[in-house]
Protein backbone atom coordinates (compact mmCIF):
# COMPACT_ATOMS: atom_id res chain seq x y z
CA UNK A 1 0.00 0.00 0.00
CA UNK A 2 3.07 2.43 0.37
CA UNK A 3 3.75 2.23 -3.30
CA UNK A 4 0.06 3.51 -4.04
CA UNK A 5 0.26 6.29 -1.66
CA UNK A 6 3.35 7.44 -2.99
CA UNK A 7 2.31 7.24 -6.81
CA UNK A 8 -0.98 9.40 -5.96
CA UNK A 9 1.62 11.89 -4.15
CA UNK A 10 3.38 11.87 -7.38
CA UNK A 11 0.35 12.49 -9.91
CA UNK A 12 -0.64 15.55 -7.29
CA UNK A 13 2.65 16.90 -7.82
CA UNK A 14 2.31 15.85 -11.61
CA UNK A 15 -0.98 18.24 -11.69
CA UNK A 16 0.20 20.92 -9.41
CA UNK A 17 3.07 21.28 -11.94
CA UNK A 18 0.70 21.03 -15.52
CA UNK A 19 -1.65 24.00 -13.72
CA UNK A 20 1.69 26.19 -12.87
CA UNK A 21 2.82 25.56 -16.35
CA UNK A 22 -0.32 26.51 -17.54
CA UNK A 23 -0.72 29.77 -16.08
CA UNK A 24 3.30 30.38 -16.77
CA UNK A 25 2.15 29.71 -20.62
CA UNK A 26 -0.59 32.13 -20.56
CA UNK A 27 1.36 34.78 -18.51
CA UNK A 28 4.05 34.41 -21.58
CA UNK A 29 1.31 34.81 -24.29
CA UNK A 30 -0.11 37.80 -22.71
CA UNK A 31 3.30 39.41 -22.37
CA UNK A 32 4.14 38.68 -26.61
CA UNK A 33 0.57 40.35 -27.00
CA UNK A 34 1.68 43.38 -25.12
CA UNK A 35 5.17 42.97 -26.57
CA UNK A 36 3.62 42.97 -30.57
CA UNK A 37 1.07 45.83 -29.67
CA UNK A 38 4.14 47.52 -28.52
CA UNK A 39 6.40 47.17 -32.27
CA UNK A 40 2.51 48.66 -34.23
CA UNK A 41 2.82 51.96 -33.05
CA UNK A 42 5.64 53.90 -33.62
CA UNK A 43 6.95 55.95 -30.34
CA UNK A 44 9.53 58.32 -30.19
CA UNK A 45 11.75 55.16 -28.36
CA UNK A 46 12.33 53.79 -31.81
CA UNK A 47 14.05 57.07 -32.55
CA UNK A 48 16.28 57.03 -29.80
CA UNK A 49 17.10 53.33 -30.90
CA UNK A 50 18.24 54.72 -34.50
CA UNK A 51 20.45 57.23 -32.09
CA UNK A 52 21.86 54.19 -30.10
CA UNK A 53 22.30 52.04 -33.32
CA UNK A 54 24.70 55.02 -35.14
CA UNK A 55 26.17 55.28 -31.58
CA UNK A 56 27.02 51.47 -31.79
CA UNK A 57 28.36 52.56 -35.04
CA UNK A 58 30.77 54.99 -34.20
CA UNK A 59 32.16 52.98 -31.25
CA UNK A 60 32.49 50.12 -33.47
CA UNK A 61 34.40 52.40 -35.97
CA UNK A 62 36.64 53.68 -32.85
CA UNK A 63 37.48 50.39 -31.94
CA UNK A 64 38.30 48.90 -35.71
CA UNK A 65 40.38 52.45 -36.00
CA UNK A 66 42.44 51.40 -32.36
CA UNK A 67 43.10 47.44 -33.45
CA UNK A 68 44.29 48.77 -36.68
CA UNK A 69 46.72 51.66 -34.95
CA UNK A 70 48.18 48.33 -32.70
CA UNK A 71 48.28 46.08 -35.52
CA UNK A 72 50.83 49.10 -37.22
CA UNK A 73 52.80 50.04 -34.22
CA UNK A 74 53.44 45.87 -33.85
CA UNK A 75 54.63 45.71 -37.72
CA UNK A 76 56.95 48.64 -37.21
CA UNK A 77 59.66 47.10 -36.20
CA UNK A 78 62.97 48.61 -36.78
CA UNK A 79 65.76 47.08 -39.14
CA UNK A 80 68.80 46.14 -37.73
CA UNK A 81 70.71 47.24 -41.11
CA UNK A 82 69.44 50.82 -40.57
CA UNK A 83 69.76 51.30 -36.92
CA UNK A 84 73.03 50.13 -36.75
CA UNK A 85 73.80 52.75 -40.07
CA UNK A 86 72.71 55.65 -38.62
CA UNK A 87 73.81 54.46 -35.64
CA UNK A 88 77.34 54.37 -36.95
CA UNK A 89 77.22 57.40 -38.85
CA UNK A 90 76.09 59.36 -36.11
CA UNK A 91 79.20 58.70 -33.49
CA UNK A 92 81.50 59.25 -37.42
CA UNK A 93 80.10 62.61 -37.08
CA UNK A 94 80.12 63.10 -33.80
CA UNK A 95 84.47 62.23 -33.98
CA UNK A 96 84.81 61.39 -29.88
CA UNK A 97 83.25 58.93 -27.28
CA UNK A 98 79.30 59.65 -26.88
CA UNK A 99 77.53 58.44 -23.90
CA UNK A 100 74.96 55.36 -24.45
CA UNK A 101 72.14 57.74 -23.18
CA UNK A 102 72.77 60.53 -26.30
CA UNK A 103 72.79 57.95 -28.41
CA UNK A 104 69.91 56.76 -27.86
CA UNK A 105 67.99 60.43 -27.25
CA UNK A 106 69.32 61.29 -31.16
CA UNK A 107 68.06 57.98 -32.78
CA UNK A 108 64.64 58.75 -31.21
CA UNK A 109 64.03 62.58 -32.13
CA UNK A 110 65.59 62.35 -34.85
CA UNK A 111 64.17 58.79 -36.63
CA UNK A 112 61.05 58.16 -33.90
CA UNK A 113 61.79 54.81 -33.68
CA UNK A 114 59.48 52.85 -31.54
CA UNK A 115 62.53 51.51 -28.93
CA UNK A 116 63.47 51.03 -25.45
CA UNK A 117 66.47 51.98 -23.66
CA UNK A 118 66.42 49.15 -22.20
CA UNK A 119 66.10 47.46 -25.65
CA UNK A 120 68.50 49.82 -27.14
CA UNK A 121 71.47 48.79 -24.65
CA UNK A 122 70.79 45.57 -24.02
CA UNK A 123 70.24 43.88 -27.48
CA UNK A 124 71.07 46.42 -30.44
CA UNK A 125 74.45 48.25 -29.24
CA UNK A 126 75.83 45.03 -27.88
CA UNK A 127 74.76 43.50 -31.91
CA UNK A 128 76.29 46.33 -33.84
CA UNK A 129 79.23 46.14 -31.33
CA UNK A 130 79.67 42.72 -32.67
CA UNK A 131 78.91 43.33 -35.92
CA UNK A 132 82.85 43.20 -38.06
CA UNK A 133 80.73 45.40 -40.90
CA UNK A 134 79.79 47.99 -38.76
CA UNK A 135 82.74 50.26 -37.38
CA UNK A 136 81.13 51.11 -33.53
CA UNK A 137 83.61 50.08 -30.69
CA UNK A 138 82.59 50.42 -26.94
CA UNK A 139 85.15 52.96 -25.98
CA UNK A 140 84.62 52.78 -22.22
CA UNK A 141 81.83 52.02 -19.63
CA UNK A 142 78.31 53.33 -21.16
CA UNK A 143 80.44 55.50 -24.11
CA UNK A 144 80.95 54.08 -27.93
CA UNK A 145 83.13 55.47 -30.49
CA UNK A 146 83.48 55.19 -34.33
CA UNK A 147 86.24 52.58 -34.95
CA UNK A 148 88.77 53.95 -37.62
CA UNK A 149 90.16 51.03 -40.14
Amino acid sequence: MGIFYEKEAIYEQMKILIEERRESTNKYYDLKQKLEAFKDKPSSSHFKNNCRKKNDWSMDIEHQKYVLSKKEKNLSTVSYQDIALKIASFLKEAGQPVQTRQIFQFILERYNYNLTYSNFVSNILPRVHRDSNINVEKACRGYWQYRLK
